[in-house]
């Protein structure tokens, strides 16, 4: 993983500002063990470039008149070729920044100038595993791979259409941030400066064509590309970590990581007794891989929620901050991190919809408005009680101005890969990957074969018959890895047993955990809260952490209704109280108290330079790792 920080025509700014800068990579960046640091200056562009990973490419080059900085790890394909440093990536590439990158597997930011131009250009991966943000700062364009480093306690403030996105959608679509004047580079998209000015476009991609059978010869395929992947890996690092989980995803890339000669330890996050812990074991014991268990404890939330805060920035949601709590505490895993992030999203048929393949642009247009859902649950008329009325009139109109980006972005035209297109980048690329990423990157590298773009691009050639109930993922265990049947899978909280011969266990399991589910949440809601049973499935309910200890309360209310909070000019005390009454009587409503407290505690960090961590840039339990 590294951290970038980049002026274009640093001339532009005050000398004593460009330091200031530079000392936030000191004071603000996470500190890890091995950490180097790699700098360049010209005229046109002063670079820095830190580097905390065990995986090759992060750091600067400088070929002629051609400068680069490169964050994460690169290679390029189809002929598999390893670009492990940042010159033999500056000379893969071509005279222009943007020739063949397109080409090129891997997690990464590049930076490109060509002082002849003079034009800078910066690139993101597929994915955009790792974020790039940039704002004007006078005639100096700075672009930076970490948020905080771009903002000016003295003058920044809250920008309101990304707030009432956030409050509206959960996460960010656009590409804006929560601090007005910095945007977000899309994921797979250019950033191009020049003595024109700045443009962004999308680089191409192949689509999603789905005309290729789940047959034989496409598991073969399918195998033979995560073979690849992981190949690349093997004596790179001592030990991976694996993201271990009680699902499919994590549980596949576990036996092909195994099969490929990779040394792992696996981890699993979750409340005493769960399911998920309880899977995540059994499937750790099967394939004789060590495991490290973190429980979580609810009434823990006051000792590592700021702490999440700070480290990830604002992009991951109030009810998965517990997932790093493993990693505050020392408890996780050294090395690189092996996550079998969103592969259901690219083989199990998640965004798939069969009967839309051969609609029309009226239909396929329906569709993508009713995807978009927002993740936050507003009972009856919150919304109008809890903001003030000009925050809460954008917040109404958020989600169809978000919709309405995506829509622009993908160059809608009603055909069915819009709707696929419409689905990824909506919630993969605005919710999943930035969530999830956002939690292992500012510790290590990420380890991801469901986010290889050669893997991905063949999962989108898949007929959707073929993907349907992960058919093409079963087939592909059944075929190369086959005790995976041996102990069922865990998802949403319903144990479904491993066979393509049972397509409907999930639905029927997923019915009943519903019906008991609500029969918990009625006792919860008759009895105001007092009867607050434990559910003990997969991801811990924070609401239940809330109603059940004082300490939570205290914490969360002390933050919310505080003058300090209220002064903002965003909230109205009788609509937080009355949010706050209903979480504590029993309703769903953390993900609103929880979002509004993310979005305190950012302003206080960011804007206000207060309720930082102690240390915000050493985590806790890393400090002998640090000496």
């Amino acid at each position: 993983m590294v951290g970038v920080l980049l002026l274009y025509n640093p001339s532009g700014l005050d000398p004593a500002l460009r330091d200031d800068f530079v000392n936030r990579l000191k004071s603000q960046l996470t500190l890890m063990p091995h950490q180097s640091v790699e700098r360049i200056s010209t005229e046109l562009m002063f670079c820095v470039c830190v580097h905390h990973g065990q995986l090759p490419s992060g750091g600067v080059a400088r070929e002629g008149e051609r400068i680069l900085a490169v964050s994460g790890s690169c290679w390029i394909d189809p002929r598999a070729s390893q670009l492990s440093t940042p010159i033999q990536i500056l000379s893969a590439m071509g005279r222009s920044a943007g020739e063949g990158v397109h080409d090129f597997g891997g997690s990464f930011a590049i930076a490109h100038l060509d002082q002849n131009t003079p034009e800078l250009t910066v690139l993101s991966d597929r994915f955009g595993t790792i974020p790039i943000y940039y704002r004007w700062w006078g005639q100096t364009l700075i672009v930076s791979s970490e948020l905080k480093l771009l903002i000016d306690s003295r003058r920044d403030t809250l920008e309101l259409e990304a707030l009432a996105e956030m409050m509206a959608v959960g996460y960010l679509v656009r590409p804006h941030t929560l601090v007005a004047g910095i945007r977000r580079l899309p994921a797979h998209h250019s950033l191009v400066c020049n003595r024109q000015g700045l443009r962004i476009a999308a680089l191409p991609t192949p689509g999603y064509p789905r005309n290729r059978p789940v047959d034989n010869e496409a598991i073969r395929e399918l195998d033979s590309l995560v073979q690849r992947y992981l190949g690349r890996f093997v004596g790179v690092a001592p030990k991976y970590s694996i993201a271990l989980s009680g699902g499919l995803d994590s549980r596949l890339l576990a036996m092909a990581a195994k099969r490929a000669g990779l040394q792992q330890v696996a981890f699993c996050v979750g409340e005493p007794r769960c399911q998920e812990l309880q899977m995540a074991t059994r499937v750790a014991e099967m394939l004789s891989i060590p495991i490290k268990i973190h429980e979580i404890e609810g009434h823990s939330l006051p000792d590592w929620f700021g702490k999440m805060v700070w480290f990830t920035e604002g992009r991951v949601l109030p009810n998965h901050m517990h997932y790093m709590s493993a990693r505050l505490s020392g408890s996780l895993p050294s090395g690189p991190q092996l996550h079998g992030l969103v592969g259901e999203a690219i083989f199990g048929g998640a965004f798939d919809a069969p009967s839309l393949v051969d609609a029309s642009p009226v239909s396929i247009q329906a569709a993508c408005n009713a995807f978009a859902k927002g993740l936050i649950y507003w009972h009856k008329d919150t919304i109008q009680t809890s903001f003030t009325p000009q925050l809460a009139e954008r917040v109404q109109a958020a989600m169809g101005l978000s919709i309405q980006d995506v829509m622009d972005r993908i160059g809608f035209t009603g055909r069915y890969e819009n709707l696929l297109d419409f689905k990824w980048r909506f919630r993969v690329e605005g919710f999943t990957i930035p969530c999830l990423l956002s939690q292992v990157m500012p510790w290590t590298d990420v380890v991801s074969p469901f986010l290889d773009k050669d893997i991905f691009d063949f999962g989108a050639t898949l007929e959707t018959e073929g993907l349907k109930d992960r058919i093409a993922q079963i087939r592909w265990a059944m075929n190369h890895m086959p005790d995976v049947t041996r102990l069922p899978r865990v998802k949403d909280g319903v144990i479904i047993p491993i066979r393509e011969d049972v397509p409907d266990a999930y639905e029927r399991g997923i019915r009943s955990l519903k019906r008991c589910g609500r029969i918990k949440d009625m006792l919860c809601l008759l009895s105001r809260g007092r009867i607050n049973l434990h559910y003990g499935l997969s991801f811990p309910i924070y609401g239940q952490w809330y109603r059940r200890w004082r300490r939570v309360r205290q914490y969360v209310d002390g933050i919310l209704l505080s003058d300090r909070c209220i002064d903002r000019g965003l909230w109205r005390r009788s609509g937080l109280q009355r949010l706050l009454r209903d979480l504590r009587t029993g309703r769903h409503a953390w993900s609103a108290v929880g979002t509004i407290l993310l979005i305190e505690l950012f302003a206080r960090q960011y804007l206000e330079g207060t309720d930082r961590p102690t240390d915000p840039v050493v985590p806790l339990g890393l400090e002998r790792q640090r000496e």
